[in-house]
């Protein structure tokens, strides 16, 4: 009867999403970067729309799919794989859940053009899950649809379990393999900090002949010698990141952009420029809901997760005053900035955390 109503629903397409291809690296028109959509948002007016169609109809199909993958492996696995099965069972019905909640969320942002109000009707949870199921469900969707084939559950299941980084998403982990997954992940996020500080420091030289010269120089310089700037001083060259900037998203190099969207953990293959700023849109909301719910009010593993999203690794002696405080700062700026200072959001990891005890020094950046 579920599977039936899920069925009824339809899911408005978004807002219009600019697409026109000149002659950038990414196929992407500077014009076209101003205000940018929320990612994963369709349109009518969207030239892709049959693509868009498509994706709708095989999200409902998986839906459906996840619905009744919790009875399968109990039928169909031998004996001896019972406790992996469980495991399955388990994070089959988290995913379902959250998949339901996504649908409630995807209707509610794709049937507005105000993003920004439509987003303060959401928790900071559901935020999170707009950002991140689609991803887990690129992990995870060919393990659970090899798994239903006769007798594929053997060789599926332990496949994923070997590589539960790229075959799994956190609804199938253990609390030990989300820590394990948590470190190398930031761990090569932290690989790419040396090379985005570099392009940062050779951006110096379009700002020849620009009155906040000296005070990014300043900024630059209290980060090389092992210190964070404060979040006035931030602030106070805002301008400098935001629209005719020499460091807004439109105005940076190809590589630039790369160790960005390394720095963040994201992996784009097409209009780079264009997502990298609906990222950064929907993180600023994030932001926003954990101001509206207050961080004080936060578990530790609540604290924990922020951080780590915002590229601040916690360990065991991280205290919770620490976690706050790097939150705050990030939220203080954050929370001061319009639309087109998306390019300050992302470049953030660094200028609030490249000198923090915990960021991994590694010895073979990427350059």
């Amino acid at each position: 009867m579920i599977a039936r109503k899920v069925h009824l629903l339809r899911l408005r397409p978004r807002p219009p999403c600019i697409s026109r291809i000149v002659h950038y690296s990414q196929g992407e028109n500077p014009e076209s970067l101003r205000k940018p959509s929320l990612p994963n948002l369709t349109s009518r007016a969207d030239p892709a729309t049959q693509t868009s169609a498509a994706k709708r109809k095989a999200f409902y199909r998986f839906y459906d799919f996840v619905q009744g993958y919790a009875k399968l492996p109990t039928q169909v696995l031998p004996h001896k794989f019972v406790a992996i099965s469980r495991q399955f069972v388990q994070g089959s019905r988290l995913l379902f859940r959250d998949m339901r909640e996504f649908i409630g969320v995807y209707n509610i942002l794709a049937s507005t053009r105000d993003w920004s109000r439509a987003c303060k009707r959401l928790s900071r949870h559901e935020l999170e899950l707009y950002l991140t199921l689609p991803r887990d469900l690129y992990k995870v969707a060919p393990v659970l649809i090899l798994s239903a084939f006769p007798f594929m559950q053997n060789i599926a299941f332990p496949l994923a379990l070997m590589y539960p980084h790229r075959l799994l998403s956190s609804h199938f982990l253990t609390d030990n393999q989300k820590a394990e997954i948590d470190l190398k992940t930031l761990e090569k996020r932290h690989m790419y900090y040396r090379p985005l500080f570099r392009d940062l420091q050779q951006g110096l030289y379009f700002l020849q002949g620009r009155p906040d010269l000296e005070t990014v120089r300043r900024i630059f310089a209290i980060l090389a010698r092992g210190d964070h700037p404060g979040v006035e001083q931030i602030l106070g060259v805002a301008s400098q990141f935001s629209e005719h900037g020499p460091f807004e998203v439109s105005q940076l190099f190809s590589h630039h952009i790369r160790h960005l969207m390394k720095v963040h953990g994201l992996d784009y293959w097409f209009f780079w420029r264009t997502k990298v700023i609906q990222y950064a849109n929907l993180l600023v909301e994030l932001d926003l809901a954990l101001e509206r719910e207050g961080l004080l009010n936060l578990s530790r593993e609540d604290l924990k997760h922020n951080c780590h999203l915002r590229g601040f690794l916690v360990e065991e002696s991280t205290s919770q005053e620490e976690m706050i405080q790097y939150l705050r700062d990030w939220i203080g700026i954050t929370s001061n900035l319009d639309s087109k200072s998306a390019s300050l959001v992302l470049h953030l990891p660094i200028i609030l955390g490249y000198n923090k005890p915990t960021r991994i020094w590694d010895t073979r950046s990427v350059s």
